[in-house]
């Protein structure tokens, strides 16, 4: 499936950051896939979650894989993911803990973590390890991607949620050095 909104001009236009969560493996159209990779190149901040890392897979060209910083075209069973803290100096994963472990889980496996992403958190599930939580910098955009958040019980979480919250503020230039909002974007 090809979302509508993809295909409008200056689809983007008028969003501070562009939330991906979608799914579409089977897209094979590579103009409208560097229709979509295009506005981060241009400096749209981005924020990819779980199966977005799926995404559009079947298409040739390596722009989406590259936007997010990571290939990935398949995953483990289902199965807590523990995650380890790669970067606590690294504004995103301040006040992340040194080792937390998912409710429940999918870790994706990574076949190839591109030269621009910076890797923050490992997760470890089934006896395999793959990076789980990173920043790329694709463009002039930057974008924050997580591979955790298949279930609901880990996206109700806390610590799932802090974490996507400081990554999304990130990507945006809205978060401090010291993992804290900048002025005007914290909770009110």
């Amino acid at each position: 499936h090809k979302v509508s909104i993809y295909s409008k001009p200056n689809w983007a236009d008028g969003y501070d950051v562009v939330v991906h969560n979608e799914c579409f493996g089977a897209v094979k159209d590579e103009a409208f896939v560097e229709g979509i990779t295009k506005v981060h190149k241009d400096g749209k901040p981005g924020v990819a979650l779980h199966c977005s890392m799926h995404s559009y897979r079947a298409v040739e060209t390596d722009e989406w894989r590259k936007a997010l910083g990571v290939s990935s075209y398949n995953h483990g069973k289902h199965a807590p993911i523990e995650m380890t803290n790669l970067k606590k100096e690294h504004p995103v994963m301040k006040g992340f803990p040194d080792r937390w472990t998912t409710p429940k889980g999918e870790l994706y496996n990574i076949a190839k973590l591109w030269d621009s992403a910076t890797p923050l958190a490992m997760g470890k599930a089934n006896g395999k390890e793959n990076v789980c939580v990173w920043v790329n910098q694709y463009g002039e955009g930057r974008m924050f991607g997580t591979t955790v958040g298949h279930h609901n019980e880990t996206m109700a979480e806390d610590t799932y949620l802090d974490l996507v919250t400081r990554g999304l503020l990130w990507a945006c230039g809205k978060l401090g050095e010291d993992g804290k909002p900048l002025p005007g974007y914290g909770a009110k």
